[in-house]
């Protein structure tokens, strides 16, 4: 079993390695210049150079894996400030998997090296006419279309936001398949998450099949306890949500085959035609509604999805009007109306369409769709 470094050297002892292995490292490079210019695979230089490390340092053979990981990143830190592949500080943190960028600090005053020119020094700044240009799209713009202090426009911001958003999506759909069709711990998964390890796998809807290239319009299912919407459950970190979905047992759906699932009234009386029940055998208002909801699709939509043409009578619930203009007035309040001519009249002044829910996902996913090749090659090889 390897010892623990800290339990062996004093703090004195173990800055004096510290600095000792940076300036070794450093040395390796220099020796070695052409060799490590020529690789771009980070994973192979950090094998490379920590061998020779263990040669060199007695300490390095009872290394913890802990200190070991904290070398490798060293390794890579200082590969980054000799190159200059990098266009600002945070992205070495980054790209070496530092805590902070102290440690980048550190190495710096230790082998007395410059950081290069931001990238941000360059960019179009008047503070006069308050006008700066974005980093991302570099397009000088108004102060009033960034935010705070960030040097990315508004626009880029919500981009970004959303492929990652997607990106997170993702990677907890593709644990929840794994889960499904053999064990996997969730530590390890989120090892190889870390390491933007790719898999081949297919990711589909449990019910009706529906594939990840619908990604918008696939939910989690809670089959028992529920403690939050997804909603809220999105904006933690990703540890945390795949801990959550795990203990819960929730399930990969479809957001037609959610809905239907949960409509009781729906599932109850699917057998009969809603729309031909006679509204005075019952006072439930959730099945009036369903009923009225039936004939308005019969008679103005022709009781399918305008998109996938699904019929309504298989997934009445998931129906949804789709507003392609300005939307004024929603199905959630239009539904309280009585009078059907009025209801139907409203639908049709403001453009209305029928889509189930799904097609309803995939139509307003516009950002989705644009960036739709990014977002699923991050962790998938074919989809």
């Amino acid at each position: 079993m390897k010892k623990d470094l800290s339990k062996n050297l004093s703090s004195k002892e173990w800055s004096l390695l510290r600095e000792k292995t940076w300036l070794k490292i450093n040395k390796i490079f220099e020796e070695q210049n052409s060799k490590y210019e020529r690789l771009i695979d980070f994973d192979k230089i950090k094998q490379d150079i920590m061998n020779k490390l263990i040669v060199d340092f007695k300490e390095f053979k009872d290394l913890s894996d802990r200190y070991r990981e904290y070398f490798n990143s060293s390794i890579i830190a200082i590969y980054l400030l000799r190159t200059g592949k990098y266009q600002s500080q945070n992205e070495i943190v980054k790209k070496s998997r530092f805590a902070g960028r102290w440690h980048i600090e550190a190495i710096r005053k230790c082998l007395k090296f410059n950081l290069k020119e931001s990238i941000y020094s360059s960019l179009f700044f008047d503070k006069k006419q308050r006008l700066k240009e974005c980093s991302e799209c570099r397009k000088i713009l108004p102060f009033k279309k960034f935010s705070g202090r960030s040097r990315k426009c508004n626009d880029c911001r919500n981009v970004k936001n959303m492929i990652n958003y997607h990106q997170k999506k993702l990677a907890v759909a593709i644990f929840i398949t794994l889960k499904q069709n053999r064990e996997i711990l969730i530590d390890d998964f989120l090892d190889l998450i870390k390491m933007e390890e790719k898999f081949y796998l297919e990711i589909k809807c449990k019910e009706c099949g529906l594939n990840v290239n619908y990604l918008p319009a696939l939910e989690f299912h809670h089959p028992s306890i529920k403690s939050d919407m997804w909603d809220k459950l999105r904006s933690r970190p990703i540890d945390a949500i795949i801990k959550t979905l795990n203990k819960e047992e929730s399930v990969l759906i479809c957001s037609n085959c959610h809905k239907v699932l949960h409509s009781k009234y729906f599932n109850k009386n699917k057998r009969e035609k809603i729309s031909e029940l006679n509204r005075n055998i019952t006072r439930n208002r959730a099945l009036i509604r369903l009923k009225m909801k039936r004939i308005i699709l019969e008679e103005l939509y022709g009781g399918v999805c305008s998109h996938c043409r699904v019929a309504d009578f298989k997934v009445l619930p998931a129906i949804q009007f789709h507003h392609p203009d300005l939307k004024k007035i929603g199905w959630h309040r239009l539904r309280n109306y009585k009078d059907l001519d009025y209801i139907k009249h409203k639908l049709i002044s403001e453009n209305c369409i029928a889509l189930c829910a799904n097609c309803h996902r995939m139509e307003e996913a516009i950002l989705f769709n644009s960036h739709k090749d990014e977002i699923l090659s991050k962790y998938l090889l074919h989809y």
